[in-house]
């Protein structure tokens, strides 16, 4: 029986015999021997290979992205402390404000009090 090196593989279904003796091996009946079939296993070859490496260098990226990630989560906390302890002394500092408006206010009311009743007794004099 001749083989026809350009035909496509067959692919046949293995016997019981055949499945239990040979499960993980290829039989001879369908081992690539046609230059073609091999170039086209290079060829496959290559960009198993080629998606292997470009899956390595995203699982690269991620990581790395993860770490920034992680570093900017960091920074972020590091900044809402910050801005809730400038917060906490603006509240503080308002507190105060208020406290020295409030002083001022009533120094006025006396400082005015004061004025008033010194204008009075003055003019008072100044009339007698």
């Amino acid at each position: 029986m001749a083989t026809n090196s350009n035909a496509p593989l067959a692919t046949s279904t293995p016997t019981k015999a055949e499945d239990s003796s040979e499960s993980n091996r290829p039989s001879d009946k369908t081992t690539c021997t046609s230059p073609s079939s091999k170039a086209l296993l290079r060829r496959l070859a290559h960009y198993v290979l080629d998606k292997r490496l470009e899956v390595a260098q995203l699982k690269k990226d991620k990581l790395e992205l993860q770490s920034q990630v992680m570093a900017l989560e960091s920074r972020a906390n590091i900044l809402v402390a910050e801005r809730d302890e400038l917060m906490g002394t603006l509240l503080q500092a308002e507190e105060e404000l208020k406290s020295v408006l409030s002083d001022d206010e009533e120094l006025k009311a006396k400082l005015l009090h004061r004025y008033s009743y010194e204008t009075v007794v003055s003019s008072s004099t100044e009339e007698s």
